[in-house]
C-alpha cells in the first residue's frame, strides 16, 4: 500500500470521526517523514547513571529514538556496572539527523566541559535552530559554550525546571523537547 493511500484513508478517517485538522497534519508529517532522534550527550567515565537511566527510560516510553554520544566512542561502564554503547562522537555527530541534543551530568561531564568539540555541538545545535537540554552538570557544557563566545545565548537552551526529585526534572525536560 503506497503512502498517499494510506494518508487519504487517514484523512477520511480523521474527517469522518471528527479529528482537528492540526491532529490530522501531525499523523501525516509523522508517516511521510521519520522522526529525527535526539542526541543524548554523556562522559565516558564518571557520568551520573541515574540521570542518564531517567533520560533514557523517558525517551522510551515516549518512543523517541536517540543516540548516545561522548568524546569518544566505546564501551562505558556505570557504578552499577551496567554498560552504555556510544557508537558517534560529538565531532562526528550531524546535527540535521537530531531533533535535540540533551547533556547529561555527573562528575565526568564536569571534567570535560570545557572539549572543543562539547562546545561545537552546542553551537550547532543552536545555530540549526534545535533544542538543548542541561541535566545536572550537563548545564556546564552549555554555560562553558556560552563563556567561550562558541554558543551565542542562551535563548536555545531548554528552560531549567523545578522538581523535587531528578526523576520529576529529568521526565519534564523530555517532555519538553517536543
Amino acid at each position: 500500500m503506497s503512502k498517499k493511500i494510506i494518508i487519504t484513508s487517514l484523512v477520511l478517517l480523521f474527517v469522518i470521526t471528527g479529528c482537528k485538522k492540526s491532529e490530522t497534519a501531525n499523523m501525516q508529517k509523522s508517516l511521510v517523514e521519520p522522526e529525527k532522534k535526539v542526541a543524548v550527550l554523556m562522559a565516558p567515565y564518571k557520568f551520573s547513571e541515574e540521570e542518564l537511566g531517567y533520560a533514557i527510560r523517558f525517551l522510551e516510553r515516549d518512543k523517541r529514538p536517540y543516540d548516545l554520544v561522548s568524546i569518544q566512542e566505546g564501551v562505558f561502564k556505570g557504578p552499577s556496572g551496567k554498560e552504555y554503547s556510544v557508537k558517534k562522537t560529538a565531532s562526528e555527530l550531524k546535527t540535521e539527523e537530531y531533533s535535540s541534543l540533551v547533556v547529561v551530568g555527573g562528575e565526568g561531564m564536569a571534567m570535560i566541559a570545557s572539549d572543543d568539540s562539547l562546545n561545537l555541538l552546542v553551537n550547532q545545535f543552536g545555530k540549526a535552530g534545535k533544542k538543548v537540554a542541561g541535566i545536572g552538570q550537563g548545564n556546564q557544557v552549555l554555560q562553558k559554550a556560552i563563556d567561550k563566545g562558541v554558543a551565542s545565548s542562551s535563548d536555545m537552551f531548554v528552560p531549567q525546571v523545578t522538581a523535587t526529585s531528578s526523576e520529576e526534572a529529568i521526565n519534564q525536560i523530555i517532555s519538553s523537547l517536543n
